[in-house]
């Protein structure tokens, strides 16, 4: 029995449609095509957030969706619509954060284009990668913003500086992932694999402590943080001004502090992939600070030819 011929006008339809699916939105559709709220846009989106972890920036993106076009449908949708919804993470995004939105907002109207016929995802404009910040934290100003911060933030900038740890993963982190053999902290990474990090003795007493008041409970909250990401924002601005250090610096560039010192001390980009709990190996690359000019000076000096310094060019060069 011979093949029947595939139309190639409709070819190119399925391989638009398998280019922009996402795992678990067929799923997504097919859940919604035997409910009530199929094509709404919220409820697409929902379904969309139940098949991934809420770290994935997909799911992210899907709960900002959900909550704001929950009674839309692609047919709706207008691109009033989606320039308001870029306007608001625009004003409380970081750039590379509303970089990694835009991108995913893309994908999923495009998703939604395939299925529906709309024409959604050119309206969200294609934005130009933001470069890496190069920012790091130097011994001095991190000692000065400590002796100006309450004791729960103290352990906050201590968990991201020296154990190289995300801010929701420090802010999450509870007692039950201290192994007491080791002394070491065990817990899962936010996209990829667990990691097993030694603790300083200051870190160590305060999960001790955590862990004989409240070991169900994410440490910071046990040592009186506050709840929000902008309270422990502002905490930390405060402690930057007090102190009299930059008032540019971040809280994530203290990771990037932690990963460039141990790659300084070992050279080797595994061990820091495998600190920083990066699934590929170009983002920990991308995350490391550059040289300071006087030790890029000193590498290109020691790589350099021996007889390279000898060389006389008005007899020695090659005419």
């Amino acid at each position: 029995m011979e093949r029947p011929n595939r139309n190639p006008q409709e070819k190119g339809l399925q391989n638009q449609a398998r280019r922009h699916n996402l795992p678990g939105q067929d799923a997504a559709q097919r859940t919604l095509k035997k409910s009530e709220g199929a094509g709404s846009l919220g409820q697409l989106a929902s379904a969309l957030t139940n098949s991934r972890p809420a770290s994935d920036i997909n799911a992210r993106v899907a709960v900002h969706i959900a909550h704001r076009w929950q009674s839309k449908t692609p047919a709706t949708l207008t691109p009033t619509d989606i320039h308001e919804l870029r306007q608001d993470w625009t004003r409380d995004l970081a750039h590379p954060t509303l970089y990694a939105y835009n991108k995913a907002l893309r994908r999923f109207l495009a998703y939604v284009d395939t299925h529906h016929a709309t024409h959604h995802a050119s309206h969200v404009p294609r934005m130009p990668q933001p470069q890496p910040r190069k920012k790091t934290c130097t011994d001095k100003d991190f000692a000065n913003i400590l002796a100006h911060s309450p004791t729960w933030l103290r352990i906050f900038l201590q968990l991201c500086r020296t154990l190289g740890l995300r801010h929701n993963e420090a802010t999450t982190l509870k007692p039950t992932a201290l192994n007491e053999d080791t002394a070491t902290l065990i817990f899962d990474r936010k996209n990829w694999g667990t990691s097993d990090l030694p603790l300083t003795d200051e870190l160590l007493c305060a999960i001790r402590f955590c862990k004989t008041q409240n070991p169900d409970a994410p440490i910071l909250q046990t040592l009186g943080a506050p709840s929000t990401t902008k309270a422990i924002y502002d905490a930390f601005q405060r402690a930057i001004k007090t102190a009299g250090t930059d008032p540019t610096l971040h809280i994530h560039d203290l990771r990037r502090t932690a990963a460039t010192r141990l790659y300084t001390q070992t050279r080797d980009l595994r061990i820091v992939q495998q600190f920083l709990g990066h699934r590929q190996l170009s983002a920990t690359f991308a995350y490391l600070a550059p040289l300071p000019k006087s030790e890029l000076a000193q590498a290109i000096t020691n790589a350099a030819p021996a007889d390279l310094y000898t060389m006389k060019p008005t007899t020695e060069v090659k005419q």
